[in-house]
């Protein structure tokens, strides 16, 4: 018969009774810091899907869009270099993945190659006559798409992490898409916060039925058919954004209150100077959320946005705004709401 001392036998009560506290908050609803000693275990296992139920949503990446931003962005540079150095161009366009430059003086095609390559050595240049063709390279075409899809899946989770939830699961499939998987939260919810872009600007508004090249007609959130010209080139942006909260105005009503960086709170002391009296655009996602009129310079680096939201519209715009932007649209290609059919078993 296996004799076991009373010493072993109380050792093995205890290490028993201790495993039942350390489970019990898993049984016990409600059960926290509050109603047991804070020397006793309180933490609970954290429920995967198939226990607790949840949203699965497989999301594409818009690579093409990514890729003609970035051309158009080049474009940009190139035309700021030609502008500095006195070259005339006769048309400057983004094309599939690259850039087209028609020179007026062919002369001038070895200093904007010599430029071009300065500025990204991916880029192939390719030269005839007065028209310089530009295309990003296979190197710069991978390093790119693994780039997106990175910041892609940082901004997601950071927006996740905003609402409290524990556990979710994101993660890369394929080349240019992204898979979601959040316990204890509906698909609806997951998808209005990832289906945004969430690119922020504050632009000056241009003159009314204008058609300048530097002028862009936007449509208002709430009145889509109602458009507003404002200039393409936004006084301040959503990366010189330091923090963004919900509170409300004077009047009660639900606003979202940000700061700027010291960037973005110069800059916009420089503009609302410059434009006292003028109108200015709140713009997300490429629709008009509101366009106040500047009555004096802002320049303390604060301020709200208002656009006649509810309490979870402004909650919501702030998750957006302090997670930061997605560099490229998505869509969503599969979706299951996961029922938690093991744990129920």
């Amino acid at each position: 018969m296996v004799q076991i001392s009373k010493l072993k036998m109380v050792l093995i009560l205890l290490v028993c009774l201790y495993g039942f506290a350390f489970a019990a908050p898993n049984f016990i609803s409600g059960l926290s810091t509050q109603t047991v000693s804070s020397w006793l275990p309180h933490k609970t296992v954290n429920l995967g899907l198939d226990l607790r139920g949840g949203a699965h949503l497989l999301y594409e990446v818009d690579m093409n869009g990514m890729f003609e931003k970035r051309a158009e962005g080049l474009v940009a540079d190139f035309k700021a270099f030609m502008k500095e150095n006195k070259i005339t161009a006769k048309s400057t366009r983004a094309l599939d993945r690259g850039v087209e430059i028609v020179l007026v003086n062919a002369t001038d095609a070895d200093t904007v190659k010599a430029q071009i390559r300065k500025t990204d050595p991916r880029l192939y240049v390719a030269s005839t006559g007065d028209t310089i063709s530009i295309q990003m390279n296979d190197s710069y075409i991978k390093e790119a798409q693994d780039q997106t899809i990175s910041q892609v899946i940082e901004v997601v989770r950071r927006r996740i992490d905003e609402t409290g939830t524990t556990e979710p699961v994101i993660q890369r499939q394929g080349e240019n898409r992204i898979v979601i998987q959040v316990p204890g939260v509906g698909s609806d919810e997951i998808r209005g916060l990832v289906g945004k872009t969430a690119q922020l600007g504050f632009h000056l508004v241009g003159e009314r039925a204008s058609k300048k090249f530097n002028e862009i007609a936007l449509p208002y959130v709430d009145e889509p058919l109602n458009k507003l010209n404002v200039k393409r080139l936004a006084i301040v942006t959503g990366e010189m954004l330091e923090t963004a909260q919900p509170s409300f105005n004077q009047s009660g009503q639900p606003v979202v209150s940000f700061r700027l960086n010291a960037v973005g709170a110069r800059k916009f002391c420089d503009v609302t100077t410059k434009n006292v009296n003028k109108p200015f655009a709140i713009v997300l996602d490429k629709e008009v959320i509101s366009a106040p009129r500047i009555n004096e310079p802002i320049c303390g680096g604060s301020g709200q946005i208002s656009g006649g939201f509810d309490v979870k519209e402004a909650n919501d715009l702030s998750i957006l705004l302090r997670a930061g932007a997605l560099p490229a649209d998505m869509k969503v290609v599969e979706e299951r709401t996961v029922g938690p059919s093991l744990g129920e078993d």
